[in-house]
């Protein structure tokens, strides 16, 4: 409660000692007095819904009207093999013994073949990304890891920042030791939150990453609370504990980067995909990519071809 004492006693302490209406008589003062004091009073009650809340409030495994399992979804959004992609289900175990559930989709001649480490949007189970993810198989005849958060489709546990954190830990260490893969061809896809995931894992282990990409993602939460929720801007810094820095964690990266920017993000402002862009200064081979017509889910289905014809070029680049 000493969020909620905090914020009430400051606004009643404005209102007591700063009262702009000294000259109003007693009782109406009074009466504004109260009133302030009970607006303070609700914000309150809100800054520390919003403190206890926040993880909630941030990830969402599951979409009203869509199966949290991807087992459950439609025909051809349950599984890799309804787009007739060979594929393993996978059990990868995060430090803190939460089991992560994954899709492996192979190439015939795997370990030649790069491998994308896909983390995936905020919203909804991995089976949704199955289009997108048959594009960049056939297309650019690599293999793919998916894997669904804490939390998220059949994997166990609550999403927080740590444990997320911890799953694309145990991921790349899981990945990279794969006979089915060859661990210096190992790139990293991370998609609006997806981005924030694989910044902090390819900071941690530049060493295991050959290439990073970053679609239309964010520089930080706080930055976003000030777009989505400008109203709580004032108080950020009392009542958020949810990070995600990745305009701090990019600015020392080395690993080459390819940032993917639609430019009619609804929800991300580009803006933000440019800052990150900018902070990326001693990644080589940092290359933009701007999608015109690409909201914030499906920039990369604009246009399946180019979107493709790109990331195979950056990744050529790299000597991939």
């Amino acid at each position: 409660m000493g969020i909620l004492a905090t914020i009430t006693e400051t606004v009643y302490f404005i209102a007591e000692t700063f009262n702009p209406f000294w000259f109003i008589p007693g009782w109406f003062r009074s009466w504004i007095t109260y009133a302030f004091s009970t607006l303070g009073m609700l914000g309150s009650f809100l800054a520390l819904f919003l403190y206890r809340n926040q993880n909630s409030l941030l990830y969402h495994p599951e979409v009203p009207g869509i199966p949290k399992d991807p087992r459950e979804n439609p025909e051809r959004y349950r599984n890799p093999g309804e787009w007739n992609m060979p594929y393993e289900d996978v059990i990868v175990k995060a430090e803190d013994q939460t089991e992560l559930h994954g899709w492996l989709i192979k190439q015939p001649d795997s370990a030649a073949a790069p491998t994308i480490v896909f983390f995936q949007e905020n919203a909804g189970n991995m089976g949704l990304r199955l289009p997108n993810m048959y594009e960049l198989w056939r297309r650019l005849s690599v293999n793919i890891f998916m894997v669904s958060y804490r939390g998220y489709g059949r994997s166990q546990g609550v999403p927080t920042e740590e444990g997320l954190k911890m799953d694309a830990d145990a991921v790349l260490k899981y990945v990279s030791t794969l006979k089915q893969v060859d661990p210096k061809k190992i790139v990293i896809l991370g998609r609006s939150l997806g981005g924030a995931v694989g910044i902090h894992i390819t900071s941690m282990y530049p060493e295991k990453v050959k290439g990073l990409i970053v679609e239309n993602s964010f520089t930080s939460i706080a930055d976003m609370v000030d777009v989505l929720m400008p109203f709580l801007a004032i108080f950020k810094g009392l009542i958020l504990r949810i990070g995600w820095k990745s305009i701090e964690s990019i600015k020392d990266i080395t690993t080459p980067i390819l940032f993917i920017s639609g430019a009619r993000d609804e929800l991300v402002p580009p803006s933000q995909m440019r800052k990150l862009y900018d902070a990326a200064q001693t990644s080589i081979h940092r290359t933009w990519y701007i999608v015109p017509d690409g909201g914030h889910n499906d920039t990369c289905m604009r246009n399946p071809r180019e979107y493709c014809e790109k990331v195979k070029e950056w990744m050529q680049k790299i000597g991939l």
